[in-house]
């Protein structure tokens, strides 16, 4: 059985962000922590890394980033 405090890892493309409970797992349809089908892919929102080991936002990012400080200024 494996411990559940052991890192596993994955690549960004399959990395999704729950955006219920901010947990991170590599399921594109259901969150592993609380169930929730409202996902994020993680690899849309930080878009390629270049050579440079630089992440390259996405216009989806920045729209995003927008509208979340939009939201939280009402």
């Amino acid at each position: 059985m494996k411990n559940p405090l052991e890192s596993t890892f994955f690549p960004l493309s399959e990395s999704f962000l729950c955006q219920d409970c901010n947990m991170v797992g590599n399921c594109s349809t259901q969150c592993p922590a609380c169930a929730s089908s409202a996902l994020m892919s993680l690899n849309n929102v930080l878009g390629d890394v270049e050579s440079t080991g630089e992440a390259v936002l996405s216009e989806y990012a920045v729209e995003s980033a927008i509208y979340e400080i939009e939201q939280s200024m009402r």
